[in-house]
């Protein structure tokens, strides 16, 4: 998912905490979320972006949950930003790689 996050976000790892929270919540409600990932900045200097930063990954129980969450939260605000949401490869994600 896109425009979840912002830069601001991941350099305050409480707020990441509390956003990745209210995420699992939300996702909670279209099935079983089995892992939330926002891939945050390599280091303490804030400077330089994980492949992936500031997205959002969500990977769920079965594809059924994740087309329902798609479906809902795909155009929807969150803080103010519109929410992009599409699928991403299985494997990519279990090999934590984040593109």
């Amino acid at each position: 998912m896109l425009n979840m996050v912002t830069n601001e976000d991941l350099k305050d790892r409480e707020e990441l905490d509390d956003i990745t929270n209210d995420i699992r919540t939300e996702c909670s409600s279209y099935g079983t979320v089995l892992e939330v990932v926002i891939p945050g900045f390599m280091d303490e200097t804030n400077t330089k972006l994980m492949p992936g930063g500031g997205k959002v990954w969500a990977n769920f129980a079965t594809v059924e949950e994740a087309k329902k969450c798609k479906k809902n939260l795909n155009g929807r605000s969150f803080a103010d930003r519109t929410v992009v949401a599409t699928f991403y490869d299985t494997e990519k994600f279990l090999q934590r790689n984040f593109e």
